[in-house]
């Protein structure tokens, strides 16, 4: 048999409130006794029919106020007694109890002819209703039995005459027994709609709160910022980006720092439109979509910063020349290659010509600059392909420097060279060594050439920076870089040398290899140093 699954949240909320109200019949009934009972001790005022019956139970009576009384305690202090489980397939037995003693009540009263049978009525609903709708009938049929074993008590075994106003009573009993079931079949039918009413919102709920989690997701997981407003201006939606630009949004509030833009969707409620602003001190572009539903009317706004779509445009413009000139490096350098042999000979064949000479020198000039460039864009392709290890610094930095010297400098020039370590214990980073090697190339490449080539004019000096990072700085003793090309000095294709001398990628190439290791390269005007931030492996106390 398949388990009938019961509301858990709404439907509990009816539970509870039907069990107070049940507690609260149960102290009136039990209030309006204990006054009968007093009255009928002390006065003649009560309907003769019912005052013999009342005084022959009146030791019942008492008993039953007293253990009544203890059922309603014991039910006000343990409300959950009351509440049908899911998994039950009887009848509730709190239920019965209820309708047994509400019966013997009426029984000891003088029995359903005195029009007290009412009273089972509203038990046998909050029965109906406390069993989620279920077994009306049975509720109903235990009901029933009672007052036909009072009519069997009454003419049978007691063989009391059937007399003419008897019919009367008969009728009334039977109309009785028809509205238990009439009450019980009614409360049953509008629980069991109210039951699926409330499993339809509990469903729709749920669908609403997966739906609503997911767009979360989704909109947190984009790059840009998005906000949902509506023609009043008053925010609906936001994601997580959107707060690194407006911390103040809230739910609800009105947008009015969006005045311009909602006045401008309001002109053309279906129009798509994109727009550049300033917004909370900021150049931002701003992508408008629109969603318009018969009365419902929503703007959502995309917002990136300008600096960041020009960043981007120039990464995938980079991105896209790096592959290309991956693709046709080999094209390009083997008639690189036979330029420049065909220079070489025609420079010899015409020796001692110096116009030739100087014609020559260009030639070779410039497919050198070609060779540099496509061997610096080509390591843009390189940076995803990241192998970090282990690195004992020092012993990298010795190593880099004998082969620098060797390679820049003659052996007497090489105490302009000079590398400055903590005293304390070796360091260790994690990072990728081949383009470790290339950031330190291009870096004392670049302080080569500006120093002054005299003792300690070029030195590179190593600090621990915290428990995390190492800095790794590179300093040169010439004029460093000015403040109006500091801003500019890692973008791409820009140089301070001349044309035939430098590519203007150097120092973007190796910020990005310095990012795709989880580090970091930039220039500290004061000190006129560039600082080259490692990850220190973790945990290393060697």
């Amino acid at each position: 048999m398949k388990q009938k699954q019961f509301p858990t949240r709404f439907w509990n909320k009816q539970i509870k409130r039907a069990t107070t109200i049940l507690n609260v019949m149960r102290v009136v009934l039990l209030l309006v006794l204990l006054a009968f009972l007093m009255i009928m001790q002390f006065t003649q005022t009560i309907p003769q029919d019912m005052v013999g019956v009342a005084y022959q139970n009146a030791r019942l009576l008492y008993f039953w106020w007293v253990l009544y009384a203890m059922l309603a305690v014991f039910s006000y202090l343990n409300p959950s007694w009351q509440q049908q489980q899911q998994k039950n397939y009887m009848p509730d037995i709190t239920s019965v109890v209820d309708i047994s003693m509400i019966l013997w009540l009426v029984y000891l009263l003088g029995g359903v002819g005195t029009g007290l049978g009412v009273l089972v009525l509203p038990f046998l609903a909050i029965a109906c209703l406390l069993n989620y709708g279920q077994y009306p009938l049975i509720y109903a049929t235990y009901a029933t039995l009672w007052v036909l074993y009072e009519i069997f008590l009454k003419y049978y075994l007691q063989r009391t005459d059937f007399l003419a106003e008897d019919s009367l009573l008969l009728f009334n009993q039977v109309a009785l027994i028809a509205s238990f079931f009439v009450v019980s079949l009614l409360t049953s039918f509008l629980v069991t709609y109210a039951v699926q009413a409330d499993d339809d919102i509990e469903e729709s709920q749920q669908a609403y709160v997966r739906v609503d989690l997911l767009n979360r997701i989704v909109m947190n997981r984009m790059q840009e910022a998005a906000v949902v407003v509506d023609r009043k201006r008053r925010i609906w939606l936001f994601n997580r980006k959107a707060l690194q630009y407006f911390p103040f949004l809230r739910v609800g509030d009105s947008a009015r720092f969006l005045f311009e833009i909602i006045n401008h969707w309001r002109n053309n409620v279906h129009q798509h439109f994109e727009i550049t602003c300033q917004l909370n001190g900021k150049s931002m572009h701003i992508r408008a979509i629109p969603l318009v539903r018969e009365r419902e009317q929503f703007l959502t706004l995309f917002f990136r910063l300008e600096q960041e779509r020009q960043i981007e445009a120039q990464t995938v413009k980079l991105a896209s020349l790096g592959q290309l000139t991956a693709n046709l490096a080999h094209e390009i350098r083997n008639p690189l290659s036979a330029m420049r042999q065909a220079n070489g000979l025609l420079l010899e064949a015409e020796e001692g010509n110096k116009v030739t000479e100087k014609l020559c020198h260009i030639i070779e000039n410039n497919i050198a600059r070609i060779d540099r460039m496509i061997e610096e864009v080509s390591l843009l392709n390189k940076k995803d392909r990241v192998n970090r290890e282990r690195i004992d610094l020092e012993q990298l930095l010795e190593d880099f420097r004998q082969e620098f010297v060797l390679t820049k400098l003659n052996i007497k020039g090489s105490g302009c060279f000079k590398i400055i370590l903590p005293i304390s214990a070796r360091l260790y980073v994690f990072f990728d060594s081949y383009h470790l090697l290339q950031i330190l190339w291009n870096l004392c490449n670049n302080g080569w050439r500006y120093c002054s080539k005299t003792r300690s004019s070029l030195v590179i000096r190593v600090r621990e920076q915290d428990e995390n990072y190492i800095s790794l700085q590179v300093w040169d003793d010439g004029e460093g870089v000015s403040p109006e090309n500091q801003s500019k000095l890692f973008d791409p294709f820009f140089t301070t040398q001349k044309q035939s001398d430098g590519t203007g990628l150097g120092l973007y190439v190796a910020r990005e290899l310095a990012h795709a290791n989880k580090g970091d390269l930039r220039y500290l005007g004061k000190e006129k140093v560039f600082e080259l931030i490692l990850p220190r492996v973790e945990n290393d106390k060697s």
